[in-house]
């Protein structure tokens, strides 16, 4: 059986491109002293995690729901004890 994104590709690709987009056109709209060069790679940014949540979405349903929480929520911990670790070396 064939995945969601797989049958509907275009919508994927635009979901994914569409930050390009409307970040920086928002961004000239609402904030026009942002330099141009900033908004688009926050656009991009932004189409990174879009990529990103299809991404757990599809090892989700390779894996389970279970285990991808479970590795999520390690490496939030690593990510915690390692930013505890680096200040406690900084003082």
């Amino acid at each position: 059986m064939a995945k969601w994104w797989d049958r509907r590709w275009r919508l994927v690709i635009v979901v994914i491109l569409l930050p390009l987009l409307l970040v920086p056109l928002i961004s000239v709209f609402l904030f026009p002293e942002t330099p141009l060069i900033e908004s688009l790679l926050y656009g991009s940014l932004f189409s990174l995690f879009v990529l990103f949540a299809f991404r757990i979405l599809q090892h989700i349903e390779l894996l389970g729901l279970r285990f991808v929480i479970l590795v999520l929520v390690g490496a939030a911990l690593l990510g915690l004890l390692l930013g505890f670790a680096l200040r406690m070396w900084k003082n």
